[in-house]
């Protein structure tokens, strides 16, 4: 799957689902406040009107003012939305009713308890292509309960406000499900554009042209791929610079792969540093292979020490410019990763190494870690230092060991640097490796 699509399928989905949620959320609030709205106004004219009618009643009999009360209830209705008044008996039979000849039984609520009156609300019912609501309360003659009354309103404007939150609800959804898809399409446009050109670039080196700069400032990760890139190609330009100096010099190549031993010798180098009361180095002992990676990279809190190879089929010139690019991309990574390591087992799988010893040194706690990777696993460890002891390792023949031992503990007192020199100058004939020194 390319990468167009990829990502199509992978943020489209998340718009889609973030603005679903969003929606629904703003459709229910619409909604609870639309109903909150439409049962507080019922419940309103309900409790006004029967407060109303009890104190018309309260020197005499419902009926006897039922001319008087019906002539009110016909008032309220001209200012606002209630449609009927209805005053029915404990049966749920109309007594009498703002509607003309009105006898039927009215849809019966469910109730409301309220602290002074029971308000009985009706879901929202149809009846005639409308929507209404009905509120009832409780109407008393000397504190009895002798009737019902039910205020019928009229629930249409409730009905439309719902509808047009759903519209809404629709039309965001595939607003935003759009704007997703176009995104998706001009990060993908973005990602491709970038990668094209990488791929020019590389196909000049290829032909042997290391004159084509690359620059993206705007995408952290394609700057780390353009400082690769341009790491391997100043490597390359110095390689055949060496080359065309020979050539004036009458040095002659028999083949490519010459170039792989010019890389080890003119690019592979010991490596020291001294920070605080840490001295750490990588010593080049004899001649190291082109294969191999190894540098001193150190942050704020950390110095980390590495060396390792990479596979290589072939000795050639292309294997010397793989290892180059795992080892730049590997300082780089462990410079900002915050001491984080969990990129290792990509980075194996990815620059295809072989294996890799790693020393990572806490310089506030003088902690010690062991990182070694093979091709299938990544292994941790931690190691414990005593002040007045060299830690060493080296990738030499095993019975160098002894030698090493001996030496070190013999000019234990002398600094990395003047311990690396002898060491070089000890070895250089015998062995080919590197020996990684750390003394706290």
């Amino acid at each position: 799957m390319n990468i167009k699509y990829r990502n199509f399928f992978t943020i489209t989905p998340i718009f889609f689902i973030i603005v679903l949620i969003i929606s629904i959320l703003n459709y229910n609030s619409n909604k609870d406040e639309i109903m909150w709205k439409i049962n507080e106004e019922a419940k309103s004219i309900a409790i006004g009107s029967s407060v109303f009618i009890d104190n018309i009643i309260k020197d005499s009999s419902l009926l006897d003012k039922k001319d008087e009360i019906l002539i009110h209830l016909k008032r309220i209705k001209k200012y606002n939305q209630a449609e009927e008044f209805y005053i029915t008996d404990k049966s749920n039979n109309i007594i009498f009713s703002t509607e003309k000849n009105s006898t039927k039984k009215i849809l019966e609520p469910k109730e409301i308890a309220l602290e002074d009156k029971n308000i009985f609300l009706s879901k929202i019912y149809q009846e005639n292509n409308n929507s209404y609501i009905n509120a009832s309360t409780d109407i008393k003659e000397n504190n009895n309960t002798v009737a019902t009354l039910t205020v019928k309103v009229n629930a249409n404007s409730i009905i439309k406000h719902l509808d047009d939150s759903f519209l809404v609800f629709i039309i965001t959804i595939f607003i935003v499900t759009i704007i997703g898809i176009i995104l998706s399409q001009i990060i993908s446009d973005i990602v491709i554009k970038r990668i094209k050109i990488l791929k020019g670039v590389a196909k000049s080196i290829a032909e042997g042209d290391y004159n084509e700069k690359v620059n993206f400032l705007d995408i952290k990760e394609f700057k780390d791929l353009e400082n690769t890139l341009n790491t391997m190609k100043s490597i390359m330009q110095e390689i055949l610079f060496k080359a065309k100096n020979s050539i004036i010099e009458q040095k002659q190549f028999s083949s490519k792969n010459d170039l792989y031993y010019i890389y080890s010798n003119l690019f592979l180098n010991s490596k020291r540093k001294i920070d605080k009361n840490i001295e750490v180095a990588i010593e080049k002992i004899g001649t190291v292979p082109a294969e191999f990676i190894f540098n001193i990279v150190s942050n704020n809190e950390t110095i980390f020490l590495y060396f390792g190879e990479i596979e290589a089929p072939d000795k050639s010139i292309d294997t010397a410019i793989k290892a180059s690019s795992a080892n730049y991309y590997l300082s780089k990574k462990l410079m900002y990763s915050n001491n984080n390591l969990n990129f290792l087992d990509e980075f194996r799988d990815n620059f295809f190494i072989k294996n890799l010893l790693i020393i990572k040194i806490d310089k506030n706690k003088l902690n010690v870690e062991k990182y070694q990777i093979s091709k299938n696993r990544v292994d941790k460890s931690y190691i414990k230092i005593d002040k007045d002891k060299i830690l060493y390792f080296h990738t030499l023949d095993k019975d160098a060991n002894e030698k090493l031992d001996v030496y070190i503990k013999n000019y234990k007192f002398l600094n990395i640097k003047e311990l690396s020199n002898d060491l070089n100058i000890l070895f250089k004939d015998r062995y080919n490796g590197l020996i990684l020194l750390i003394k706290i």
